[in-house]
């Protein structure tokens, strides 16, 4: 049984999270999509597919569902009870930390690509994908439908969410845990309606943090007991999934791990916690988190790669592993760079940007 919540519970375990969470965003947006078929083979190559298929492709997959997790949280932790007035100040509140910033970032990407393409076009360079793909694209398929910065797709869903929060109370407080349940089953069972901005995966984990919210539970006892045995568990069913990757079974195996993954990742916030001075830092890396998130695939990661992609060490397995470590660490100190610098030269316009977020310690959405 979780604990209840006490009035002074901190959140140190959700703050010093949120940096470890986008460094593992970037290490997935470092590789392609696709999942390359590993060969049972101990060459450098092979290495290389199996090390970064398991941190991008499958690990990686816990750290939306954590950043849902912590908002379906932290929207109904302080919530006793939920009425119209109260909804509309909470839509009011998101327009700004969430719906200004989405399409803020949007419409500055289009731009971004509109003036590189621009400049490109007039030194007799070819134009890229993204200007292609602006071209051909509607309003709505770059703003919503798949939104022109890609990443940005969890906070059109998220928005969904806030959207449908009155149905997350009346779910709960009406069917408890048997809506969270149904939640699940849905979840594993990959039922997706297909729907922009209504993924099972919100679903799921905003939905699993609302039941926590409105129960007033303690969301950091999920990662405080049998930490060896939720990670038995998780290891487990990503070995599982893994060898069964090219199969009908690994979805549904892949949710399982994601599930067990975000509560072994809630262990891990628990032991960062207890180090003073790492916690500490942590903390005061998090408020760069949106930023990091939002900026860094607009061309930073890209070029990086592209520039690799150029250089010797793409040539072999060995360099290419080189080259998957070291790339989103170099995007993420260009990132935490310009954050500071705008931050120091332009504090205003970085605070319409992300929301507001690094004025105050903590970010709750």
């Amino acid at each position: 049984m979780l604990e209840n919540l006490t009035a002074n519970a901190k959140f140190d375990v959700v703050e010093v999270l949120r940096f470890p969470l986008i460094i593992l965003v970037l290490y997935i947006h470092v590789l392609p999509p696709q999942i390359l078929p590993f060969e049972p083979a101990w060459d450098m190559e092979n290495v290389f597919t199996l090390i970064s298929g398991l941190i991008s492709h499958h690990v990686g997959q816990i750290a939306v569902p954590c950043f849902f997790l912590f908002s379906g949280y932290f929207f109904f932790i302080n919530i006793k009870a939920f009425n119209a007035s109260l909804y509309v100040e909470q839509l009011k509140k998101r327009s700004r930390t969430l719906l200004m910033p989405y399409l803020l970032w949007n419409i500055f990407f289009v731009l971004v690509v509109l003036l590189k393409n621009f400049i490109f076009g007039q030194v007799g360079l070819s134009k890229d994908d993204m200007y292609n793909d602006l071209l051909i694209g509607s309003t709505y398929d770059i703003i919503w439908g798949v939104p022109f910065l890609f990443p940005f797709w969890y906070i059109r869903d998220l928005l969904c969410m806030i959207i449908l929060s009155p149905l997350f109370y009346l779910l709960f407080k009406y069917t408890k845990s048997l809506g969270l349940l149904l939640l699940i089953i849905a979840y594993i069972m990959v039922w997706e309606l297909g729907v922009p901005g209504l993924s099972t995966t919100a679903f799921m984990f905003f939905g699993l943090g609302a039941f926590l919210g409105i129960g007033k539970y303690n969301m950091m006892a999920l990662g405080a007991k049998y930490k060896v045995a939720k990670i038995i568990i998780s290891v487990l069913l990503l070995s599982i999934a893994i060898y069964l990757n090219a199969t009908i079974y690994y979805e549904y195996l892949i949710r399982g791990f994601i599930i067990f993954g975000v509560v072994v990742m809630l262990c891990l916030g628990h032991v960062l916690a207890e180090t003073d001075h790492l916690k500490s830092q942590l903390i005061k890396l998090s408020p760069s988190v949106f930023f990091i998130y939002a900026i860094h695939e607009i061309y930073i990661i890209n070029w990086l790669k592209g520039g690799f992609s150029k250089s010797l060490l793409s040539d072999t397995g060995l360099g290419k592993l080189i080259g998957y470590f070291s790339i989103p660490l170099i995007c993420l100190l260009i990132c935490l760079c310009l954050f500071r610098l705008i931050k120091r030269y332009f504090p205003g316009v970085l605070a319409v940007f992300v929301g507001g977020r690094f004025i105050v310690k903590t970010t709750k959405n």
